[in-house]
């Protein structure tokens, strides 16, 4: 009985990681990273926008999909979840948050605007990341 129980939070983790992966990788993907704005010029990093903030945006993108495509494998074979591999999504979810706040303070930086703001593939990016961190620890404990 007690085995059932941990298959079920195990499965429970799994799903919304995938989901938050999901929405966090179409967010960074298809929204903008940061918007910055001076009296004379607006600006944006975006994913493939041909700046060095928008390739680590795509980066970050990635990181997230492979998260993404780790959780939804765990979902369909089981037996490919052990602790080796949780461990290595932790990591590739990691690098990914820490990339989410370099780059943010890369465009604070790099913009060189009056006013910017975080934008949605931001917050995307940060919060699906965050969650993800937190479940996959939560998941490598019950190793």
């Amino acid at each position: 009985m007690s085995e059932n129980k941990g298959l079920d939070q195990t499965k429970l983790y799994l799903i919304i990681t995938f989901v938050m992966g999901l929405i966090g990788t179409v967010m960074v993907f298809v929204a903008d990273f940061v918007y910055g704005e001076s009296q004379y010029l607006r600006m944006w990093i975006a994913p493939f926008d041909g700046s060095a903030g928008g390739y680590i945006n795509a980066l970050i993108g990635f990181l997230m999909l492979v998260s993404t495509i780790f959780s939804l494998m765990g979902l369909v074979k089981p037996d490919i979840i052990t602790k080796k591999n949780v461990f290595v999504a932790i990591i590739i979810v990691f690098i990914e948050v820490i990339l989410c706040i370099l780059l943010i303070g890369y465009a604070a930086v790099a913009l060189d605007a009056v006013y910017w703001d975080p934008d949605v593939g931001f917050y995307g990016g940060i919060v699906s990341g965050i969650i993800s961190l937190i479940l996959y620890y939560l998941l490598l404990r019950e190793f």
